[in-house]
């Protein structure tokens, strides 16, 4: 469903996949992965030193070891500070929140500086395309700060209607321990779509 929403978004676009939370650019891979065709820039945001350079590890390894070699360009930084606010014409950029709500780092003003830099960002001069992705745990309790950052983004809805909104999906997958595979179900929220 969202490759198919995004690939026509993606049409004649300069697109970023702008990793917040990146980590080792899981993310990033999985992005690069789904859409194969499509050349992107990838900026991983993580204030972990140690996860921005396995992250860039990861990815570097990707390119250069598949064949559609899709990652453009790679930039991890700690600060989203960083990003500029006005990007090429048109440009689509997907600010992908991937576990990033549940972290015991954000408080409040980071929150805040997140949510004006992308105010700027849609307001910039080439007014590109963005797009908010977000996937958290099926604990609501994990959601509540995404509420707090849509409130900070102006949309002005009480938290059971943003609970509405959201898509509840289950993936099985195995674990392997010792030999002995295993079976588990996780169940988590996600959200895709447009800042207009």
């Amino acid at each position: 469903m969202w490759k198919k929403y995004l690939s026509k978004a993606f049409t004649d676009s300069n697109v970023y996949f702008v990793d917040i939370g990146c980590g080792p650019g899981t993310s990033g891979l999985a992005f690069a992965e789904l859409f194969k065709e499509t050349p992107f820039r990838y900026v991983g945001i993580d204030l972990s030193n140690s996860m921005r350079k396995k992250g860039k590890t990861l990815l570097n390894a990707l390119n250069e070891k598949t064949s559609h070699q899709n990652i453009l360009k790679i930039y991890l930084t700690k600060s989203i500070e960083k990003l500029p606010e006005n990007f090429p014409k048109k440009a689509a950029i997907i600010f992908n929140f991937s576990f990033f709500f549940g972290s015991k780092f954000l408080n409040n003003d980071l929150l805040k500086t997140y949510a004006e830099k992308i105010l700027k960002i849609v307001k910039g001069k080439n007014q590109p395309r963005v797009f908010i992705s977000y996937t958290n745990s099926q604990y609501l309790t994990h959601s509540k700060r995404y509420f707090e950052f849509l409130k900070l983004l102006g949309f002005e809805q009480s938290n059971e209607e943003f609970i509405s909104d959201l898509q509840k999906v289950t993936i099985s997958y195995y674990t392997r321990r010792k030999l002995l595979a295993t079976k588990k179900d996780e169940t988590f929220y996600r959200e895709l779509f447009e800042m207009t």
